[in-house]
């Protein structure tokens, strides 16, 4: 009785945890696209990869968490990919609808199960492979293109985002076999905040005193998310955590609605329950098995 109320107290904390995390991940979003008003890309996504290794540092010299640094060109691969993902999804939200960016960035879950296939040789089950025309015909009902594949930029730019993000997901099923999740952060973060620096040295615009603020926020916001999504994963299940992503969808759509007058037509409201629908067939297969 004990060990089954301590496993229940386990998972609401997992899940609890979970959910604040993706609330900070959202808001943090939410002042990505604020700032973007009128400060440049390169300078809001510097804020976003400023805060974690300031704070992981310390934890790795006080060796409070252990270093791991056994691949370094696979680490650099996904450092890298992930500065791309992450540049092009913030290039997405200067001028296209948050709600819809934050869905089209989770097409990494539809890309990420076809490499597998791919490269991995992983064999998807029947549920899975129909959830990825599914998937396809949610998005364009969402789009809602004018032609065939007359897209918008700011559509282009969130679904190479996605691209970018599934080979982050690749390299990461390698590196956490010998990397703990905090040493992976680390280098990401280090090393895209050197990326970054690099054009601000010139093109920094100085901020009023509401855009440091806002990038304080991006940037407070941001690890606030990573940090409380990697603890939850200790005490909840991957079937969990997975379902759980897809609450980020509807609260990105409401913060568009309140905040700028963004608009859902039935067409794409049809879309937006046909896509949560198509990823959540395929993160159900550790369940089903």
């Amino acid at each position: 009785m004990l060990k089954h109320f301590q496993t229940l107290l386990f998972r609401f904390t997992g899940i609890t945890t979970l959910f604040l995390g993706y609330i900070f991940f959202v808001f943090s979003h939410l002042t990505v696209k604020l700032a973007s008003q009128f400060l440049p890309t390169h300078e809001i996504i510097l804020f976003r990869f400023l805060f974690p290794p300031f704070f992981l540092l310390p934890l790795f010299l006080l060796k409070k968490i252990h270093f791991t640094f056994k691949q370094p060109y696979l680490l650099m691969f996904r450092a890298v990919v992930g500065c791309f993902a992450m540049y092009f999804y913030f290039l997405s939200l200067q001028s296209g609808n948050l709600g819809k960016m934050m869905l089209l960035s989770n097409l990494s879950v539809i890309w990420a199960l076809v490499l597998s296939m791919i490269i991995l040789k992983e064999m998807p089950n029947s549920r899975q492979i129909l959830a990825i025309p599914i998937a396809f015909i949610a998005v364009y009902l969402i789009i809602n293109p004018t032609g065939m594949w007359e897209f918008g930029k700011p559509e282009i730019y969130a679904i190479a985002s996605s691209f970018c993000t599934a080979w982050v997901t690749l390299s990461l099923k390698k590196l956490r076999e010998d990397h703990n999740t905090f040493s992976i952060m680390f280098v990401f973060f280090t090393v895209s905040t050197v990326i970054f620096a690099i054009p601000n040295v010139q093109n920094f615009i100085k901020p009023s005193i509401w855009g440091w603020v806002l990038l304080l926020l991006v940037g407070m916001f941001g690890f606030l998310a990573h940090f409380l999504m990697t603890i939850s994963y200790k005490y909840t299940t991957v079937t969990i955590a997975a379902s759980m992503s897809l609450t980020a969808i509807p609260m990105s759509y409401l913060l568009g609605i309140y905040f700028f007058s963004e608009q859902v037509t039935l067409k794409a409201g049809c879309g937006i329950l046909l896509f949560c629908i198509a990823i959540y067939m395929i993160i159900l297969k550790n369940r089903i098995a």
